[in-house]
């Protein structure tokens, strides 16, 4: 089963092992006491973490020398634990389920989700265009909002204004 990146660790704050963290994750619930992540070479067990201050600490970390070797390594988690410790609302899907689902639009398949990213407050599919589409572009993005995702079900994400999008890459 395949890890992905949750979170990336910063520098330390204060002389305690309290380090800055930033969320690369919808769920920041999955950082409460006691649970592990894997991390680049070890694993990682939370001791604190605080919500308002974006800081954690962790068990065998907890002076600012420690502390300062977890600068810059992330945190991972896989599927089975992202199920586990994260609540979906109704209609929601994780970012791993998304990916590989073919956009349609008007009955036409224009490509398929390689990739995710965030950028501001807006997720954009990164979309590996349909062969009958690559002599137009090879990839392009669209933006996850209501203008243009319809709806997403088990096979596809349903689309409008998307070819409009294509064409002008």
């Amino acid at each position: 089963m395949s890890r992905f990146p949750i979170a990336k660790l910063g520098k330390t704050v204060g002389l305690k092992g309290e380090m800055k963290i930033y969320l690369e994750t919808d769920f920041p619930e999955q950082f409460a006491s006691g649970n592990s992540f894997e991390s680049d070479g070890c694993e990682l067990t939370i001791k604190h973490y605080n919500p308002q201050k974006s800081t954690v600490t962790f068990v065998g970390y907890e002076d600012i020398d420690a502390a300062k070797s977890l600068t810059n390594k992330h945190l991972y988690s896989d599927e089975a634990k992202t199920r586990q410790m994260c609540k979906l609302e109704e209609g929601e899907m994780f970012w791993f389920d998304l990916l590989g689902k073919e956009i349609l639009e008007e009955g036409k398949v224009l490509g398929s989700v390689k990739k995710i990213d965030r950028i501001g407050d807006t997720e954009y599919f990164l979309i590996q265009t349909a062969p009958e589409y690559a002599s137009i572009a090879k990839t392009f993005l669209i933006p996850n909002i209501e203008r243009y995702v319809l709806k997403k079900d088990e096979r596809y994400i349903h689309t409008q204004e998307c070819m409009d999008i294509l064409e002008a890459s």
